[in-house]
């Protein structure tokens, strides 16, 4: 099923495997409790924040994942990437353009951390690549 030429398919899977990996980048046994720490979130308010319900949280989050697929999917198209090698580069080259400077002021003008900025920025590096392998093997 196709819109202007974007798998709608490819990007609602694209947007499920994003948001499966996020869960397991930031569980606690992976980088849950480092990004915990560095985004000065305590125990106690992570606690106060599962018992108020993640619902809204997560919904948001899922949009968030399937806006990103959609976009990612546009590019790809126009960019021509008829390969996974070639959406990999056009994946890069968006996070390095668009995510990477963005999230770089929340350290330079912010004054978050050196390390909150390198696991965000690989999160959201890693997870663009992944949905450019699963947008085009979908393609």
């Amino acid at each position: 099923m196709e819109l202007y030429g974007v798998n709608l398919v490819g990007v609602l899977v694209a947007a499920v495997v994003g948001m499966l990996f996020g869960f397991i980048w930031y569980s606690p046994k992976v980088f849950g409790v480092k990004w915990m720490k560095l985004a000065g979130i305590s125990k106690r308010k992570a606690k106060e924040a599962k018992e108020k319900g993640m619902f809204l949280n997560m919904l948001g989050g899922f949009i968030g994942q399937i806006v990103t697929a959609a976009v990612l999917s546009v590019f790809l198209l126009y960019a021509g990437a008829g390969s996974i090698a070639a959406s990999l580069v056009v994946a890069f080259l968006l996070w390095l353009g668009f995510t990477a400077t963005t999230q770089i002021g929340l350290v330079l003008w912010e004054q978050k951390p050196w390390g909150l900025f390198a696991l965000n920025g690989l999160y959201s590096l890693c997870n663009l690549l992944i949905m450019a392998i699963v947008l085009q093997l979908l393609a």
